[in-house]
């Protein structure tokens, strides 16, 4: 019976080094009987399963780990027993309880003497990977929720800011209209009891019709600056230094010289904001500058991710303290009242278009060379 040894030798080595594969391997290896009887288990897949003592599940009925997916396990394990492959991702408690999903596939094993129609199981722990799917599932729904409840205000930020709008035109409307009759019928009474108004008196009736135009600036600036942010503007292509010609002829002062002492580029930018931007920094000086005639200089410099533009002009600038600090407050006017123009909005406006637009705005002085002490100030913005 040499041979027969040799063979069983043999077939013990083999079954030695299958076992050790099996046990060696990360995945939870059974092997069931034809009626669904668990009659094997590697050494790995019992760590898994948290199962101390093979014995105490040998011979179970494998379908009773999956009561939860019982449609799932029965047609797995129907496909393999009618000699296919079964597949299902299903979740199964181990023997301790602690929750666990697999990722199961099953087969029917070749009949080899006495092992007839057994069925091969190998189950994958996916746990982790279905956590992160829920936890992905529960993310998608918050967005989805946060996504609606965005959209819902959106929606309902767009009909106040249409509500708004209707309401400013209706303010507006209504406040210049009296505004503009009490300006004329001022002029009408001072011209109709010009010969019975003393001089001393017709300062009040110039001092009327400066404090109306003042607030109808006022009205005017209001508006401008609620609507900031509210509107789709195109980004078009800018050549500076003709915008700046034309704000310059626009707000041209014979007693003023205004002078470019850069190249100025082309900026892809939104056109409007930006005229808007150095129309009220260049009519800022010239309101604001402490003579009736003076110089304004205006310079760029292109720091390569962007460009940083200067407004400077020769006046006694801007005291340092709390006067320079609130100047972009809205407002805020460092000239009396009595000033029709004198709105304390242009500086507030063009900080909000330049911090809009991801830039900065500051003020600095203008050093005299000869005298190193502060003459002018100069508005600078990026």
């Amino acid at each position: 019976i040499t041979d027969r040894k040799h063979d069983e030798a043999a077939l013990h080595r083999n079954g030695e080094f299958t076992r050790r594969i099996l046990d060696s391997n990360l995945d939870c290896i059974k092997v069931l009987d034809s009626e669904g009887h668990l009659l094997y288990m590697n050494s790995g897949g019992q760590v898994m399963m948290e199962i101390d003592d093979f014995a105490t599940v040998a011979n179970t009925q494998w379908l009773e780990f999956w009561r939860s997916d019982a449609e799932s396990a029965t047609g797995a394990f129907a496909t393999a027993k009618a000699g296919g492959v079964g597949k299902f991702d299903g979740y199964c408690a181990t023997a301790k309880g602690t929750p666990k999903w697999w990722e199961v596939v099953i087969t029917s094993l070749p009949d080899v003497g006495d092992n007839v129609g057994q069925i091969l199981i190998v189950a994958r722990d996916i746990t982790e990977r279905k956590q992160l799917e829920l936890i992905n599932q529960a993310q998608t729904v918050e967005l989805q929720q946060l996504n609606n409840s965005l959209m819902l205000v959106q929606q309902q930020l767009s009909e106040r800011n249409e509500e708004l709008d209707r309401f400013g035109f209706t303010v507006a409307h209504d406040l210049k209209a009296p505004l503009r009759a009490i300006s004329n019928l001022s002029e009408w009474i001072e011209e109709d009891l010009s010969d019975r108004i003393l001089e001393d008196d017709r300062p009040i009736f110039q001092l009327l019709r400066q404090r109306v135009k003042r607030l109808d600036a006022l009205v005017d600036g209001l508006l401008n600056y609620s609507r900031l942010g509210r509107q789709e503007l195109a980004i078009e292509t800018v050549d500076v230094a003709q915008l700046l010609a034309e704000i310059v002829d626009s707000l041209s002062s014979p007693s003023f010289e205004i002078e470019v002492l850069s190249v100025l580029p082309m900026l892809d930018t939104k056109r409007i904001l930006l005229s808007q931007v150095f129309a009220n920094l260049i009519s800022n000086a010239i309101k604001h500058h402490s003579r009736a005639n003076g110089r304004i200089e205006i310079t760029a410099e292109d720091l390569g991710d962007r460009y940083q533009f200067s407004i400077a002009d020769d006046g006694d600038g801007i005291p340092m303290g709390e006067a320079r600090q609130r100047i972009f407050d809205i407002f805020h006017t460092l000239k009396s009242c009595t000033s029709n123009e004198n709105t304390g909005i242009g500086l507030a406006l063009v900080k909000k278009i330049v911090e809009g637009e991801g830039g900065h705005i500051w003020v600095a002085d203008c050093p005299d060379p000869e005298t190193a002490e502060s003459e002018g100030t100069r508005l600078q913005t990026q």
